[in-house]
């Protein structure tokens, strides 16, 4: 992520700090407000176009997708009058950009905004998109299928569409990403999964550290493609702000030179989990957080970088049997952490787990197991699946290959589908 040259000398306890921003996340109520502009509901709206909202069926949409473009230049000098509502301190920050590094956020706009309203739609929107109860039923049971099939690096598992009202930011992540294609083919009408399709492709390219910047402008022309789809799938109203804003989505990531998940609220949202964790009681809240932080970081001092790993063994053999640290769980008894990419794009199942020299070093550690025969495209629209490195494989070979851990290219998430595995390489 790139720093803008705006910073400053701040001293704390002595030691002098060197502070640069290079961004403000947070969401759509929360930028208004530090901006000083017009919320998501107002008719000025859109934080980077210069469109004027409509107001359609007791919703604002924004139906142009090639509206001047706001700048922070433009954003200085008032060139929108009925965008400001007043003078934000922020802009006396020297090199700041008010529009640019004001970046939309990822989980509140794309997973709780775009995602949601497309679900919602599916549930209980017109005729024309709405699932039957049947249709709705046979989705609910493929998530609830892969539920132990979900890897550990997720933090919620897959839930049924009748609890989608209180599906978390995370489950949404999780469909669009990853489940959300097997679980809605075959439900849907096919130009509705074609246009989902499209969703899915963008958004994962834009959430891939490989693809996000060189690829960037392809997922620029399909969220375009998509948004503009809108209307003529959902109806004139469809259009939102969450649903507009995917036109701009891919110059946050451009600007920022970084995917999307690298500047979204999600770690935020995460540390706040540990947080409510932490606290027992409503009383004293402050003094029960630095206790039990300065008690955790009593416990990590003089741990190595490696200290984090932990490896369990199987107490008669002493055979590894599952190898963990803060990114990564591999395990040979749990078909959720059992499968890997090599950077040859074949596909292995760990069986048998060693290390070749130090028990604390995950470069060293050796991974045994057969790997599939067969790799084809899982969908060839909107673009071929395997260039995002998602496929479909079959026939596990009888013998087996063993790998170093630096062989790995991502741990995957395989879901079975008839006499095949549809394989995705992990994101995050």
């Amino acid at each position: 992520m790139k720093f803008q040259n705006y910073w400053r000398r701040v001293e704390v306890a002595g030691t002098v700090h060197k502070v640069a921003i290079s961004a403000i996340i947070c969401d759509a109520p929360a930028r208004a407000f530090l901006k000083c502009v017009k919320g998501h509901t107002g008719f000025y709206g859109c934080e980077r176009c210069c469109q004027r909202g409509v107001y359609l069926n007791s919703k604002v949409v924004f139906n142009e997708c090639d509206a001047e473009l706001r700048t922070d230049d433009t954003f200085k000098n008032r060139n929108q009058k009925d965008h400001h509502l007043a003078n934000s301190p922020l802009e006396n920050i020297q090199n700041f950009g008010m529009v640019s590094q004001f970046p939309l956020d990822f989980m509140q706009q794309v997973c709780l905004g775009v995602m949601r309203r497309l679900l919602l739609h599916w549930i209980k929107g017109s005729n024309s998109c709405r699932l039957s109860p049947r249709e709705r039923l046979g989705i609910s049971e493929r998530l609830n299928s892969i539920r132990n099939l979900t890897p550990s690096e997720f933090n919620r598992i897959p839930r049924g569409l009748d609890t989608v009202e209180r599906w978390k930011a995370n489950e949404f992540r999780l469909f669009l990403l990853y489940t959300g294609p097997y679980a809605v083919s075959s439900y849907v009408k096919q130009k509705l999964y074609d246009h989902f399709m499209i969703l899915h492709v963008a958004i994962r390219i834009l959430c891939s550290n490989e693809m996000a910047v060189g690829h960037c402008e392809y997922a620029k022309q399909l969220l375009h493609s998509f948004v503009s789809a809108m209307t003529m799938n959902y109806g004139p109203d469809s259009v939102v702000y969450n649903i507009h804003n995917l036109i701009h989505t891919a110059d946050d990531v451009k600007f920022m030179s970084a995917p999307l998940q690298d500047f979204s609220c999600f770690p935020f949202e995460n540390m706040l989990g540990q947080i409510k964790r932490i606290i027992r009681t409503a009383n004293n809240p402050l003094s029960q957080l630095t206790r039990r932080l300065a008690e955790s970081n009593a416990m990590c001092l003089g741990e190595g970088s490696s200290g984090d790993l932990k490896v369990r063994r199987d107490p008669l053999t002493g055979k590894v049997f599952e190898v963990s640290n803060k990114e990564i769980t591999l395990s040979t008894c749990k078909d959720k952490n059992a499968y890997v990419m090599l950077k040859d794009k074949r596909v292995l199942r760990i069986e048998e787990m060693h290390f070749s020299e130090r028990d604390s070093q995950l470069s060293d550690l050796v991974l045994v197991g057969p790997v599939f025969k067969y790799y084809e495209n899982y969908f060839i629209y909107p673009c071929e699946s395997s260039k995002l490195s998602i496929f479909k494989a079959w026939d596990i070979s009888a013998s087996v290959d063993s790998v170093m851990f630096v062989n790995i290219y991502k741990k995957c998430f395989v879901i079975p589908k008839g006499n095949h595995f549809i394989v995705y390489p992990l994101l995050h």
